[in-house]
């Protein structure tokens, strides 16, 4: 039973949404108690910025998923999709619509990623330059900013790739 539990993608998800909405209310008062001002409006807004990489999809992902599956059912068209006229007429998977699917995926993807990564690097590192100033070791602050810009263009590619 426990073993079957641990292998539900429904636990796994109840259990990641349980981590992160416990997570900040744990961490903040240890911060509070052991960082400076200065640190904690620094990790804050770090942790902003990271909350709105989640809003970077755009809504793509459920749109392109939809079509995918409506070209698996056998669509030949998304002008009506419900509609049996734009079936194949058969219930084979349409591997050509499929195909263009993904390549506007990686298309759209790989563009949102760059953009991304663009605007995290102009408004973040202008956003960030007064709290960093703030720091005790401001040197400290900016690479913490660079590690977290590099890893953010390493997430946001894997999250926007994984849904192609």
């Amino acid at each position: 039973m426990i073993g079957h539990l641990l292998r539900s993608a429904t636990f796994a998800t109840w259990s990641n949404l349980i981590a992160r909405s416990i997570g900040p209310l744990v961490l903040l008062p240890v911060m509070l108690t052991r960082l400076e001002t200065a640190e904690i409006a620094f990790w804050l807004l770090l942790s902003s910025i990271a909350g709105l990489q989640s809003v970077l999809d755009l809504g793509f992902s459920s749109t392109f998923a939809r079509m995918i599956s409506l070209a698996a059912g056998g669509a030949t068209s998304f002008a009506r999709p419900h509609d049996p006229a734009s079936r194949s007429g058969s219930d084979d998977q349409n591997a050509a619509l499929i195909a263009k699917i993904t390549a506007a995926m990686s298309w759209v993807y790989a563009r949102t990623t760059l953009c991304a990564i663009a605007i995290l690097m102009l408004a973040g590192s202008w956003a960030l330059s007064k709290p960093i100033a703030e720091l005790p070791d401001q040197q400290q602050g900016w690479l913490s900013w660079f590690f977290f810009l590099s890893s953010s263009a390493f997430a946001l590619s894997a999250i926007l790739a994984s849904s192609s």
